[in-house]
């Protein structure tokens, strides 16, 4: 077996929040903090490449198992960071508002990371005898780890005897 290894998670990203107050007084606005948005995901780590695979039969070869030189599956990206939200009301008759002042401050969340690339298959390479005693009943695979990586390539050739 030759496999590429699949890629690595993404890193999660931070979450959005709030500072306390920077003032101390009776009315408590929202302007008196200091917010953080949310951080992205990081990016998945891409999957290995297949390695290469030569056999060279110089008598009889039989093949019964399965060969395989596939490339690895993309790493998933990251979770993005959650938001936050932050609603005060100020203290009626204290602050000039009879009723209150009620204010709210949004922190959207962040966006989660991209997948990473998958590998690409790899390459397998049989050189067998025309004259001596074969048997090919196993499998040969070099499929690549996704949907976007190509796929890989398997080569038989006879050895002129």
């Amino acid at each position: 077996m030759a496999d590429g290894e699949t890629g690595g998670k993404g890193g999660d990203g931070g979450d959005g929040g709030e500072s306390p107050r920077c003032c101390v007084d009776l009315c408590p606005q929202i302007n008196e903090h200091t917010y953080v948005g949310a951080g992205g995901g990081g990016a998945g780590g891409g999957g290995g490449s297949g390695g290469a695979i030569w056999i060279d039969a110089g008598g009889s070869l039989q093949i019964v198992g399965t060969i395989s030189a596939n490339g690895g599956n993309f790493g998933a990206g990251g979770q993005g960071g959650m938001g936050d939200t932050a609603s005060y009301q100020e203290p009626a008759f204290i602050c000039g508002t009879a009723g209150g002042l009620f204010t709210t401050m949004t922190i959207a969340p962040a966006a989660n990371g991209g997948n990473g690339g998958a590998g690409g298959g790899g390459r397998v390479k049989i050189f067998y005898d025309d004259c001596a005693w074969n048997n090919f009943s196993g499998v040969v695979r070099v499929d690549s780890g996704g949907l976007v990586a190509t796929n890989g390539s398997t080569f038989w050739e006879i050895k002129p005897t």
